[in-house]
């Protein structure tokens, strides 16, 4: 992996983490999007936890070959359907940019 690389996906690892651990916290701005999008309260955690395993993959593909990439398309694709849940919703920008 190169430098650039490498940069980014300590960055994508801890915007991970950052954003788990709000889920975590049930932070109200978060239970609120999730409600707006139509996830329910329930699940928010779950999506902690997936959030986390991301982060991990990330942190463990510096040295497993190949899982950083998996990880990527993985994260790829959750940010993907997050983008399309808010558009779905008619969010604004400012609550959609983060998603993509």
């Amino acid at each position: 992996m190169n430098v650039v690389a490498s940069v980014l996906a300590v960055a994508l690892a801890g915007v991970c983490v950052a954003s788990a651990v709000a889920d975590f916290r049930r932070m109200p701005q978060i239970l609120e999007t999730m409600s707006r999008l139509g996830v329910p309260a329930d699940k928010v955690r779950m999506l902690g936890v997936i959030k986390l395993a991301a982060a991990a993959g990330l942190a463990a593909g510096f040295t497993v070959g190949g899982l950083h990439v998996v990880t990527g398309a993985a994260l790829f694709l959750y940010f993907a359907i997050a983008t399309t849940a808010h558009v779905r919703a008619r969010d604004g920008a400012r609550h959609t940019a983060p998603a993509f």
